[in-house]
């Protein structure tokens, strides 16, 4: 985990990560991400308090993602042909 890394901005993920950890990026300064395209889980807070964070892909194979993994809010999120994680991040940015 990078937890409170500040000096974390960028990350990369390989094309076989499948899930991204708890806490994995919590309060990091990372700008945008691109996520691998066989991603299917984001765990809870993998990317919370991260300010920084102002776009994200999100894959179609996404499956679950929970209300506390990102701060919705502030992020734009590119969403391709997933209908159920869409709906899921609309209801948490009203």
């Amino acid at each position: 985990t990078f937890e409170n890394c500040n000096a974390l901005k960028t990350v990369m993920f390989g094309s076989e990560i499948t899930e991204i950890g708890e806490r994995a990026f919590k309060g990091t300064a990372i700008e945008s991400v691109s996520l691998p395209e066989k991603l299917s889980i984001i765990r809870p807070y993998a990317f919370a308090e991260c300010n920084n964070l102002k776009k994200i892909n999100i894959p179609d194979s996404l499956i679950s993602i929970t209300d506390t993994t990102f701060n919705y809010q502030n992020i734009t999120f590119k969403i391709n042909n997933n209908e159920k994680i869409k709906t899921f991040i609309e209801e948490m940015q009203k």
